[in-house]
């Protein structure tokens, strides 16, 4: 009925030992294959060092008594401090300095350094962040933060806050009290 055309493929397979193989070209160089796989194996024995490295001043940082020291910080460790600090600032405030904590390339480190008269900016972002966060709500310690911040920073809309905050809760107080009371006169007059 219909007549189309329908192609033919004649399908060959070629076979290649898996010891000429390689992930970049099927039909290598034995020599380029096994410099790849040397370079390969370099690269792992670096990240194992670093990873090493990095556990072991991890426990270190668990159990030596650093915090114990009472000198004023060095410079070394006002930067250490200080790219702790941008770590946790929020994504957004990151991104307008052209950081972040997902991209291996972003240095910190170098940035900190560099930037060294932006640090109240950095603290306050940190703040920002911590004071924004959801956990907030659980501890009375970082809600006393929040007012003892926006009480300074922002009176007018502190006060003007408060003020709406009050007159909700009392229009609210005085309805659950009237409540109350026809309860206790329900309760006194059966019995």
């Amino acid at each position: 009925m219909w007549n189309y055309y329908c192609p033919e493929f004649d399908v060959e397979y070629y076979y290649i030992r898996k010891e000429l193989s390689s992930s970049t070209s099927a039909l290598a160089d034995p020599k380029d294959i096994e410099r790849e796989k040397i370079n390969e194996k370099l690269k792992k024995a670096k990240d194992k060092v670093i990873e090493k490295s990095s556990e072991t001043m991890r426990k270190w940082a668990q159990e030596k008594p650093y915090y114990k020291r009472n000198k004023e910080l060095s410079v070394d460790e006002q930067t250490v401090f200080d790219v702790m600090i941008l770590r946790n600032c929020s994504s957004k405030y990151l991104e307008t300095l052209k950081l972040s904590t997902y991209k291996k390339e972003s240095d910190f480190v170098k940035y900190v350094k560099n930037n060294q008269a932006d640090r109240n900016q950095w603290y306050r972002a940190f703040i920002a962040n911590n004071l924004s966060s959801n956990d907030v709500m659980f501890y009375p310690y970082m809600q006393k933060c929040q007012n003892i911040l926006f009480a300074e920073q922002y009176p007018d809309d502190y006060t003007e806050l408060g003020k709406q905050l009050a007159t909700s809760f009392d229009k609210k107080q005085k309805k659950l009290n009237e409540r109350l009371k026809e309860l206790e006169n329900d309760n006194t007059e059966e019995a």
